[in-house]
């Protein structure tokens, strides 16, 4: 069993194990299992102290620590004594990190397609390695491909260029920018017989810029755009010579599954955190709060980084994510969510809670 995030000294979560010398998982899974035998008297606090002391890596020992001490199963044992929204976000913190990505992609494309944003969103943020483990898991656990269920599953040219970003290798790593390439697919945007909406119907040109391509290097060629877009501006007469993001959404001849795809690729390219950070918002203040989409992101960011998403929401909507959040949600789920995004999680000794 493998680290599924790596760590990154730019980026900064909320979730942070301790180093192994200082993990303990039979004394984790004591006091799971003592919290967790007073039923529905279970003791939260102690729950939550002891799955947000740790990395999603160390909960798998926990778990398996726990079967070894007490020959039950740690999620079944949950599922008993949990309930509501609180057990769903519990869940989603015990399964394994490329598992729940897993689930997460196939809920996206086996339910209704305005979820399918979800998948472009986990196509675009995660790296070849892990599109790789979650491909081979998404085989294990529902005995499909996952080339085939989207065969079936998601149509037309959005399906194709789905299906080459879930499945065709790249380096979305990469800090290296290659301003001639940016420059050249500038170009064949800006031909009179092309246009941003040749993005939409032409996937030959989508994967030029698109597919194999790093997010800095997108961001440079979303950048260059707009900087020659306004400079055309300033030498033309004519109003219709937009930025990039603006010239998609105005695209009324583009598919919205591929519109709001490319969307999605100028938002995260610029700035992911605040991409993620406006999801959240969207989700907390609705009319109707979206627990789902709250605890997906929470939870897959907790270990990337989850602090800096905090401090993007922060600095747009001028209050902590804690005070929406607080309005929003309640009880053991509000707790448990507090402590998620909060940088200064609990850190008492099990010894201190027993």
């Amino acid at each position: 069993m493998n680290r599924w995030h790596v760590w990154c000294e730019e980026y900064h979560g909320t979730i942070n194990g301790p180093d192994d010398e200082d993990f303990h998982p039979e004394e984790a899974s004591k006091s799971l299992r003592q919290a967790l035998g007073a039923g529905i008297q279970c003791d939260d606090k102690v729950l939550i102290q002891v799955l947000l002391r740790h990395d999603n890596f160390q909960r798998q020992k926990i778990a398996a620590a726990y079967e070894g001490q007490y020959d039950r199963i740690l999620v079944d044992d949950v599922e008993d004594v949990l309930g509501g929204f609180f057990l769903d976000c519990t869940l989603a913190l015990l399964q394994p990190a490329h598992l729940y990505s897993t689930k997460m992609l196939h809920y996206a494309i086996s339910s209704r397609a305005t979820n399918r944003p979800i998948a472009v969103e986990i196509a675009i943020t995660s790296t070849s390695s892990q599109l790789k483990v979650i491909r081979d898991t998404y085989y294990t656990e529902y005995r499909i491909s996952l080339e085939r269920d989207l065969n079936v599953k998601v149509e037309g040219l959005f399906g194709q260029m789905l299906k080459d970003l879930l499945l065709r290798p790249r380096d979305p790593d990469s800090t290296a920018v290659d301003l001639d390439y940016v420059d050249h697919m500038i170009e064949i945007i800006a031909k009179p017989e092309n246009g941003v909406e040749e993005l939409g119907r032409n996937h030959e040109i989508f994967e030029k810029i698109f597919l194999n391509q790093s997010l800095i290097q997108l961001r440079s060629f979303f950048d260059r755009y707009d900087t020659q877009a306004m400079r055309a501006s300033a030498d033309s007469d004519s109003p219709k010579v937009r930025d990039f993001e603006t010239a998609v959404r105005k695209s009324v001849n583009m598919h919205s599954d591929i519109r709001h795809m490319i969307l999605l690729f100028v938002k995260i390219a610029r700035n992911i955190q605040l991409y993620f950070a406006e999801k959240l918002h969207e989700a907390i203040i609705a009319a109707r709060c979206d627990p789902s989409t709250i605890i997906r992101i929470l939870v897959s960011r907790s270990e990337i980084d989850l602090y800096d998403i905090c401090e993007e929401y922060k600095r747009k909507y001028g209050k902590s994510m804690v005070t929406d959040l607080k309005e929003a949600c309640s009880g053991d789920f509000y707790r448990l969510l507090k402590q998620l995004v909060d940088p200064q999680n609990i850190h008492l000794s099990f010894e201190d809670s027993n």
